[in-house]
């Protein structure tokens, strides 16, 4: 079958893809939402670039480049970036926990580490 219109679906309507309909997407009335409904799997996003952004597209929450960076955003300002040497944060690290290297404490519980504090 081919579909060469909208598909308009009313809220609580669900696309069901599977067989026992193990991927759902629909709108509730309040949320959007993509279901997998099944325990025995994982729901993969699957691309090269990958990017989550503000639905005017005018802002940045989560960017992903196979074989590079990892970054997340704080309105649309990276506060978080994963590399070949490790991890950049930008701002402050408050740590809810004690912050350790290699077994030795750094920060206790509920003090922020500031980020001129070189990791290892």
């Amino acid at each position: 079958m081919t579909l060469n219109a909208n598909l308009d679906l009313q809220d609580n309507d669900k696309i069901l893809l599977g067989t026992g309909d193990d991927l759902q997407i629909y709108h509730d009335g309040t949320h959007s939402r993509i279901v997998d409904n099944r325990d025995t799997g994982t729901l993969r996003l699957q691309a090269d670039n990958f990017k989550v952004i503000d639905k005017d597209a005018g802002e940045n929450m989560i960017s992903a480049v196979v074989d590079g960076a990892v970054e997340l955003y704080h309105n649309n300002s990276k506060k978080l970036e994963t590399s070949s040497a490790g991890v950049t944060v930008t701002g402050t690290l408050n740590a809810t926990t004690a912050v350790t290297q290699n077994g030795t404490a750094l920060a206790t519980n509920g003090k922020a580490v500031a980020m001129a504090l070189v990791f290892g």
